[in-house]
């Protein structure tokens, strides 16, 4: 993980290991039934970073699963970050 992390800024790379390690556990934590969004809104209330729980929402095309089970994309509103240099990087799903 850290290996791949060393392509996103510097300031970046933390909340990446963090989010690759944590990214499944919305899994364990049902509240909407959508993992992704379930992890994040649980690591959220925990106090992780921003960073972290848009990582956690946003992994392995979670915007594409959302719609394949009929979700609106507006689920992922409260996650987005559109200002923070670099994260573009971290996305998979795009």
């Amino acid at each position: 993980m850290e290996s791949i992390a060393k392509l996103l800024p510097a300031d970046l790379r933390g909340d990446a290991v963090t989010a690759a390690y944590l990214h499944d556990v919305g899994y364990g934590h049902p509240d909407l039934g959508f993992h992704p969004i379930d992890g994040a809104r649980l690591l959220r209330s925990l106090g992780y970073s921003p960073v972290v729980c848009h990582m956690v929402a946003f992994h392995t095309a979670a915007e594409v699963e959302a719609g394949v089970k009929g979700l609106g994309a507006d689920i992922f509103d409260e996650f987005r970050l559109p200002n923070v240099a670099g994260l573009d990087k971290a996305a998979v799903s795009k």
